[in-house]
């Protein structure tokens, strides 16, 4: 029984990748032009000079694969910023400029566990600073003022209340 594979990346599906082919993938609207322009470029001159020219099959085939050449060159992407084009000529001459190509996802992931990690770091410096022996002294002279200082209040609310009201008399007994 055939099963599939529910876990897809969505970086992965690409409408305009043709047959699971990568180097199709990312292409502009130039690109598609200048690669399938050139794909039928090369099969019309292969009908063209096979049937109507009558010229020798081993020149049809070697001017054939001429235009598409400059259509897999020109119109297809190594990746995402590179076509094969430019690639070829970083693999020739060996720039001096190292270029490095990481998706955004990854950026943005990257920034995320750097501000994840920067926070659990403020944290743990919280927490040694709460268990050392001087803070804990702090916290426990603060936490002493201020239940007295709530007592206090507490005290001079209920004796405020307790002055300012009379006696009142609920019940009359009457004869």
């Amino acid at each position: 029984m055939a099963t599939m594979n529910r876990n897809v990346n969505l970086e992965e599906i690409n409408s305009d990748a043709f047959l699971g082919i990568p180097f199709l993938n990312y292409q502009s609207p130039f690109q598609k032009l200048i690669f399938w322009g050139s794909v039928v470029a090369g099969v019309l001159w292969n009908i063209l000079a096979t049937f109507v020219f009558h010229i020798n099959s081993n020149i049809v085939v070697i001017v054939t694969i001429f235009p598409l050449m400059l259509g897999v060159l020109f119109g297809c992407n190594f990746n995402q910023d590179l076509t094969l084009f430019q690639y070829i000529i970083l693999i020739l001459f060996k720039p001096s400029k190292v270029y490095v190509n990481k998706p955004s996802e990854d950026l943005k992931q990257i920034k995320a566990t750097k501000e994840r990690m920067k926070k659990e770091a403020e944290l743990r410096m919280r927490e040694e600073l709460k268990a050392s022996p001087e803070e804990q002294k702090r916290l426990l002279i603060k936490l002493v003022l201020g239940v007295a200082i709530a007592v206090v209040l507490f005290i001079i609310l209920l004796i405020v209340i307790a002055s300012t009201r009379t006696d009142v008399i609920h019940h009359i007994i009457t004869e």
